[in-house]
């Protein structure tokens, strides 16, 4: 006479098949930044030619988009800003002193402008780093930045002329060098 219950292996199969969903389950619900790759960093380079004609304020750096789920709400701006000599020889200069600059780095969430971070460009200081993080208010994910350098606008606060290019910084992108 067999002491065995029939249904008993049918019992032990239905376990290891669960056990085996299960753990199948847990290696597939990893996170997604997991199975994605890693973005590189955006690139940027923007230039304004000073008063005299031939002073160059520069700046050239990148901004780093962290990768994690659900979406990045910090910015890492990293750069390095210059300002010198731009003429070809026997160019003239005009007699002017150029006056000093800002980059103004500008946060955009939902097209909306809604984190703004200058970084001062002397013109006496002929080379210069930055390093900053891009925070929106509130978590929001910063979509893209736009990066201008400007006249500082004193009292008169904001008027045509005061900044140059605007150059659009996305995840993921280069800009260009302006030609």
């Amino acid at each position: 006479m067999n002491n065995r219950h029939p249904r008993l292996p049918h019992l032990a199969r239905a376990a290891l098949a669960v056990l085996g969903g299960l753990l199948l389950a847990g290696a597939l619900a990893a996170p997604a930044s997991a199975d994605e790759p890693q973005s590189a960093p955006a690139p940027f380079y923007n230039s304004a030619t000073g008063e005299d004609g031939c002073t160059l304020f520069a700046t050239a750096g990148e901004a780093d988009w962290p990768d994690f789920y659900p979406v990045p709400n910090a910015v890492a701006i990293t750069g390095k800003a210059s300002v010198g000599p731009d003429a070809p020889p026997g160019h003239p200069c005009l007699p002017v002193v150029p006056a000093d600059r800002q980059i103004e780095f500008t946060g955009h969430v939902n097209d909306w402008a809604a984190v703004e971070h200058i970084v001062p460009m002397p013109a006496s200081v002929s080379e210069s780093e930055y390093a900053f993080d891009l925070e929106a208010p509130d978590g929001a994910a910063i979509e893209y930045i736009t990066m201008r350098i400007c006249r500082e606008p004193g009292i008169g606060g904001d008027w045509p002329g005061r900044c140059g290019e605007t150059v659009l910084i996305e995840p993921g992108t280069a800009s260009e060098e302006p030609h």
